[in-house]
């Protein structure tokens, strides 16, 4: 019986984990694609790469597990917004308000993030390995969250340590 239970158990989590690869919402992927505004959208696990929509509207957002590498979204409003586990690998955010957002284990490696207002963002276990961070509001505190700071430029210019 044991051997029965244990069989059961293993085939429901693959079926869940297979479960979960797409979670967003197709209106609201469409809603951004055609308006550049989505706040409050489920944009979880998106892939998005090498997208352009600067000045968008994506505050609220749930954006977790979110691939947007390559992507130019300066000056982009993710106030508040859910990017955990997001890759956001050699993407621009220049300019961009990230207040309140959470970033944690976000993948930023060779982010912009050239004058983001970062204000209340959680950095745990985030990657911003070569990330450019001047001229932001990043704080020592954000950099003792994060998991790498190596390389990045930090807001006076000089460099993380690794």
């Amino acid at each position: 019986m044991s051997r029965f239970i244990n069989t059961l158990a293993a085939a429901v989590s693959l079926l869940c984990v297979a479960g979960v690869s797409h979670a967003y919402v197709d209106a609201h992927v469409q809603q951004y694609s055609n308006t550049a505004s989505c706040a409050n959208c489920d944009l979880s696990g998106v892939e998005l790469v090498n997208w352009a929509k600067t000045s968008a509207q994506l505050q609220n957002a749930n954006l977790s597990r979110a691939n947007l590498s390559l992507s130019n979204l300066a000056n982009t409003n993710f106030s508040n917004a859910i990017m955990t586990d997001a890759r956001l690998v050699n993407t621009n955010f220049a300019g961009s308000n990230f207040t309140g957002a959470n970033l944690t284990f976000a993948n930023l490696l060779g982010a912009n993030l050239v004058n983001t207002d970062l204000s209340g963002v959680r950095f745990y276990g985030a990657n911003l390995t070569h990330a450019n961070l001047y001229a932001s509001n990043f704080t020592e505190r954000q950099g003792k969250m994060a998991a790498s700071i190596c390389h990045a430029i930090m807001p006076d210019g000089t460099r993380g340590d690794c």
